[in-house]
């Protein structure tokens, strides 16, 4: 029977620990030497002391590197003469410690980032290849390593992003499952069963839930950052943040995988400009505290710019209005004016009908006055003959009165 490897591929201090434990209560093997508990794992890492012991110094030595390094390997690191020798003696550690199993478990975070020097051993040796990648908040991450370790924030970030993106990418051909760290503390059964459905796998459940619950404590949690701060981060983190969440989600979707491509690009362009081995590596961190001092004020600028704009819209807006005003008044002036010329017009006629109503009465006044002339001319005339007709009669008068004299 064809032997098979549950591979746990998680960023350190993103649940590993709490997954691989789980495991090995549902009598996964997860290897014969185990790392031991302490303070910052009380109830135990659940880690093959001895591969991440070959992977710490062995592998990431010989390509003069360690689990904290956010610097990219070179191309075909793994077919390098120099890694070659260690084949052989990663072989011993996979026989030693799981010939007798037909199914095992790995944790080690490493194996994130080492991974395809660990696939060539297990298509060497015939194994199938599961996977689970978990998933933890990166801000929590840092909190934890800052604790742990006291890493600045910016360094936490970049290596939360690095061990993610190299996971989802080299497990792409593989059955794999992304886990959230806080359902599978809220909700171990269903998560655990979500593990199952995905991988094909079967574990018996119902006979462990009580201890698994037991085991998944929320004091496994430390640290709880729901609201994650990302005005500072780098663009291409909150995409793999984004999209590693959808992933979990939708687990090959080809569109969120081809935008963590693009992420993981972006990581090593990175990386590459700001982070440099050897005694560079101070005046990158130099170079990269001016950066993120710069990205600040560039941010205020940008911030800066768009109240301008919002300001400059604000008063286009209010110009807008008064043109709008200005336009009406002129309309409603043109319409008074038109109005006034209307009136202009009639007061024009009104003028030209009085003044030919005034030459009308010129004309009645000189009839009149000629017509009254001619009335005083006749009363003369009239006036002339009563005297006439008075003297007439009063000749009359004397003669019958002579005659009756006489």
């Amino acid at each position: 029977m064809q032997q098979t490897c549950i591979l746990i591929l998680g960023m350190h201090r993103s649940g590993t620990s709490a997954l691989a434990g789980v495991l090995d209560l549902l009598g996964i093997s997860m290897g014969n030497e185990l790392l031991q508990a302490n303070a910052d794992n009380p109830k135990g890492y659940f880690e093959n002391q001895n591969i991440s012991t070959f992977n710490e110094w062995k592998i990431l030595s010989t390509l003069n590197s360690s689990w904290d390094d956010v610097n990219i390997f070179e191309k075909n690191w793994q077919n390098s003469e120099s890694i070659q020798p260690l084949y052989s003696e990663a072989k011993k550690i996979i026989l030693n410690d799981y010939k007798d199993k037909n199914i095992f478990g790995i944790k080690d975070p490493r194996m994130c980032i080492l991974f395809p020097f660990w696939e060539k051993i297990f298509k060497d040796l015939h194994i199938s290849i599961k996977i689970i990648i978990p998933l933890r908040f990166p801000h929590e991450v840092h909190d934890s390593l800052l604790k742990r370790n006291n890493f600045k924030e910016n360094k936490s970030l970049l290596l939360w992003s690095k061990y993610l993106l190299y996971a989802e990418f080299y497990s792409r051909p593989y059955k794999r499952v992304f886990v959230e760290y806080d359902n599978l503390l809220i909700k171990p059964q269903a998560s655990l069963q979500r593990i199952e459905n995905f991988l094909l796998l079967h574990f018996s459940l119902t006979k462990k839930m009580q201890d698994i619950k037991i085991f998944l404590n929320k004091d496994l949690k430390h640290n709880n950052e729901k609201k994650q701060n990302l005005n500072n981060v780098p663009d291409f983190i909150k995409n793999s943040i984004e999209c590693l969440y959808l992933l979990s989600q939708n687990n090959e979707n080809i569109e969120y995988k081809n935008s963590l491509d693009t992420s993981r690009s972006k990581y090593e362009q990175y990386v590459s400009f700001f982070y440099l081995r050897g005694n560079n590596s101070q005046n990158c961190e130099d170079l990269q505290k001016k950066y993120d001092e710069q990205k600040i004020l560039v941010q205020e600028m940008l911030k800066h710019e768009k109240s301008l704009k919002d300001g400059i819209n604000a008063q286009s807006s209010v110009i807008k209005n008064y043109e709008h005003t200005v336009h009406e008044m002129s309309l409603h002036t043109q319409s008074l004016k038109d109005g006034i010329n209307a009136q202009s017009s009639v007061i024009k006629n009104y003028e030209h009908t009085v003044h030919e109503m005034s030459l009308h009465i010129q004309s009645l006044n000189t009839e009149m006055q000629k017509k009254v002339r001619v009335m005083e001319f006749q009363e003369i005339q009239i006036n002339d003959l009563k005297q006439e007709l008075n003297n007439i009669k009063n000749k009359k008068s004397y003669k019958i009165i002579n005659y009756f004299i006489s």
